[in-house]
């Protein structure tokens, strides 16, 4: 029986349960019975307790992490907000005139993920898995914020799964005006003010591009070669550009380049448009969820355990 990673990724837009950390627990439950089963021994049956004991203990603590992390850190103004890891809510706007288009619905977005899973052999194989990494903006009334979607965890609300055939099609999208509450690393770049043609803010987010490297080549590596050749840099470059130009424009105080993106030092990158999303809520009940599934894989392990000594 294989399992493939997509299979249980697929679900990480479902709700709040859809952190991979939560969904991560079927496959392991799924493959290790089936191991298991074909053993058919106490010691066999005590492995996959104990891997599923590892697995909602993993999952806890990162639930427990994310609860704890939208409690105390506190909700800042765009405008104000201190450089470093910081909670923002506002809604979301295009950086230019032209939207994004879903791969599937062709409806105009912000962001999309979409999954095409096809039945072969009476088997659900993943046929495509694309997510966009075009940043869009956030918009409290104090300022804009450019928000670089690559790395986050994305829970959307928009959620749209159909058949056709033997084919599954499912597609999550962040649609403009959607009230967005966001989880990252902030930071200000220059000072517009003192450079009226803004070319040292486009020297300084193409730097911070280069240092995330793979999130540059899967966002301008057209090819796929591991390399940006200089139709694709070109390309980097107008994109930067036209993003820089649309913060400002939205930006009346013209403070600096306000962006958002993957904190650097592993805290998670969270973008909801859930409802209470910044109640953390779900978070809390999927703790002790994982909890009460850690607590009866001990009690399976301790059974098969003494029933091997017998």
């Amino acid at each position: 029986m294989r399992f493939s990673l997509n299979l249980f990724r697929s679900g990480i837009n479902d709700s709040w349960m859809g952190s991979w950390h939560n969904a991560a627990i079927l496959p392991v439950a799924i493959f290790g019975i089936a191991i298991a089963d074909h053993f058919d021994s106490p010691m066999a049956w005590a492995g996959v307790m104990a891997a599923i004991a590892a697995t909602s203990l993993f999952a806890w603590r990162a639930n427990h992490h994310r609860y704890r992390l939208i409690h105390d850190t506190a909700s800042s103004m765009i405008a104000s907000a201190a450089q470093g890891f910081v909670e923002l809510s506002g809604q979301l706007r295009p950086t230019g005139s032209n939207q994004l288009e879903s791969l599937l619905s062709h409806r105009p977005c912000l962001w999309f993920h979409c999954i095409v899973r096809v039945k072969r052999n009476n088997k659900w194989e993943t046929e495509l898995d694309e997510t966009s990494n075009t940043a869009f903006l956030l918009y409290d009334g104090s300022g804009a914020c450019l928000v670089d979607p690559t790395g986050a965890e994305i829970i959307s609300k928009h959620k749209k799964t159909w058949n056709e055939g033997e084919r599954k099609y499912t597609e999550y999208l962040l649609l403009e005006d959607d009230a967005l509450y966001a989880l990252g690393e902030f930071s200000t770049l220059a000072d517009p003010s003192r450079h009226p043609d803004a070319k040292r803010l486009l020297n300084e987010l193409l730097e911070t591009w280069k240092r995330e490297r793979p999130a540059l080549l899967a966002r301008f590596d057209a090819n796929q070669d591991g390399d940006l050749d200089s139709e694709e840099w070109e390309h980097a470059r107008q994109t930067a550009w036209a993003e820089i130009k649309a913060a400002l424009q939205i930006d009346a105080d013209h403070t600096g380049l306000h962006l958002l993106r993957r904190p650097h030092d592993g805290r998670p990158y969270l973008l909801s448009n859930h409802p209470n999303a910044h109640h953390g809520r779900a978070f809390f009940i999927w703790s002790w969820v994982q909890i009460g599934v850690f607590l009866c894989a001990c009690g399976g392990l301790a059974y098969f355990l003494q029933t091997h000594t017998n």
